[in-house]
């Protein structure tokens, strides 16, 4: 599973989407954030 921080700014944007009227049932992580593998 992700880092709880990626997890947590995911729903905060999901969230957004939502106040602003964007009709949102979930989010998918992938690729190297869901690996847990980032490079920085």
């Amino acid at each position: 599973m992700a880092e709880e921080a990626v997890i947590t700014t995911v729903r905060k944007y999901l969230n957004e989407l939502l106040r602003a009227g964007i009709p949102v049932q979930f989010g998918i992580i992938f690729g190297s954030h869901a690996r847990k593998d980032t490079h920085r």
